[in-house]
């Protein structure tokens, strides 16, 4: 089953939810979304969401406190936002091997994802593209196990251990200066 995380703080609801229900035939998907703003207007948002999918694709899972375990079971991370400065939620994405689906918004995700290498930069608000990326996530195995190989890989200079080096760098540069 490929499970597919979404986060987002503007969560466009039930665009996802239509993705959920045109899923392709013979492609077992959860959708799983974890948004403070689901749990917060709660029912009447999962009321709203339960009526537009069949079946039980979708989970609500409301904020997580334990974030990587969520991670631990996605296989793709669809990313909604529409405005975002550094998605800290995109990186984390990444260093935890999901292939990352984003809106190509003015700043933030295109300085993480290198489209078609470790995820999909999509026009803003093209919902066709968004779902045909997930789509092909969901389908080819293959590619979505090389494109989360390079996820991991493309944030590795965000590790603690790569900053803290290039900090150390440069303070010696400029010591001996």
């Amino acid at each position: 089953m490929v499970s597919i995380h979404i986060q987002t703080e503007t969560i466009r609801l039930s665009q996802l939810l239509k993705f959920a229900n045109v899923v392709q035939d013979g492609v077992e998907a959860k959708f799983r979304i974890a948004n403070k703003e689901v749990k917060v207007n709660g029912a009447e948002e999962i009321r709203r969401g339960r009526k537009l999918v069949n079946g039980d694709r979708v989970e609500f899972a409301g904020e997580q406190s334990d974030v990587q375990s969520f991670y631990d079971r996605a296989k793709i991370f669809a990313f909604t936002s529409s405005s975002e400065g550094f998605p800290n939620v995109v990186a984390e994405a990444l260093a935890s091997g999901l292939p990352v689906i984003s809106y190509d918004c003015v700043a933030g995700p295109s300085d993480l994802i290198t489209s078609g290498e470790n995820g999909f930069l999509v026009g803003l608000f093209d919902k066709e593209a968004f779902r045909k990326h997930l789509d092909e996530l969901m389908v080819d195995e293959e590619k979505r196990i090389q494109m989360s190989i390079r996820a991991r890989e493309s944030v590795a200079r965000l590790s603690v251990e790569c900053i803290a080096s290039r900090v150390l760098e440069s303070m010696q540069g400029r010591e001996s200066a």
